[in-house]
């Protein structure tokens, strides 16, 4: 999680970013809420986020959805342990402001029925 806060502070201070790709390494949800906060916030053309095979959990996704990236076309957050609640925190962020999203990874997370209720047209 520490590493995750020396990043975000990074991250603000890039002007353009349009990709982002963490794959792979065990951000937990704290170091998710730092990213998002601090690091990704105000990347406004923030295109595509691949925070695939981590451990974001519920608590990671939630955080995620207060993003406020609204340009966003590919999320990618397969096998991250996110359930129903993380999952509805997701579906009402990308309702209210992520019409322009076209790819979803969630593969790999332990959904359940209604944890897809929130994507139904």
């Amino acid at each position: 999680e520490q590493g995750a806060t020396a990043l975000a502070a990074g991250l603000a201070k890039i002007s353009a970013l349009r990709f982002f790709s963490m794959r792979g390494n065990y951000i937990g949800p704290e170091g998710a809420a730092r990213i998002v906060e601090t690091g990704l916030r105000p990347h406004s053309q923030l295109t595509e986020l691949d925070l695939g095979d981590n451990e974001l959990g519920d608590d990671g996704a939630t955080a995620l959805s207060m993003l406020g990236v609204n340009q966003l076309t590919s999320l990618d957050l397969d096998s991250n342990n996110i359930q129903s609640a993380g999952i509805s925190a997701l579906a009402g962020w990308f309702a209210s402001s992520c019409s322009a999203l076209r790819k979803l990874c969630v593969g790999n997370n332990p959904l359940e029925q209604d944890g897809a209720v929130g994507f139904e047209p």
